[in-house]
């Protein structure tokens, strides 16, 4: 295990840092084809999702850089409140349930 040090953190922090900046720079410059995974919840439930980006944090924050202002998604949840985070409805795929 890595000491903390004076400076309160952990020498692996940095590495760690540096790996998720890599794999966001290769995604800026390679692109991908996966859509990110969503999860909005069903508030009605009380279920409401500490992080709203399941799978593709890398790839969200790459698209960010590229300047991107669309990113492909599959949404988990409930439908309204999916509706309401979509905008402009133009965007739903052929099947989203409308």
């Amino acid at each position: 295990m890595m000491s903390a040090g004076c400076s309160g953190r952990r020498a692996d922090d940095e590495d760690d840092r540096k790996g998720h900046a890599a794999r966001i720079a290769w995604f800026v410059v390679h692109g991908w084809d996966d859509p990110l995974g969503v999860d909005v919840g069903v508030p009605s439930m009380g279920c409401r999702p500490a992080w709203l980006v399941v799978n593709g944090n890398h790839r969200w924050v790459a698209a960010v850089h590229r300047g991107g202002r669309t990113v492909r998604a599959e949404a988990d949840g409930a439908v309204d409140k999916i509706e309401k985070l979509m905008d402009p409805p133009e965007l739903w795929g052929d099947d989203f349930p409308r």
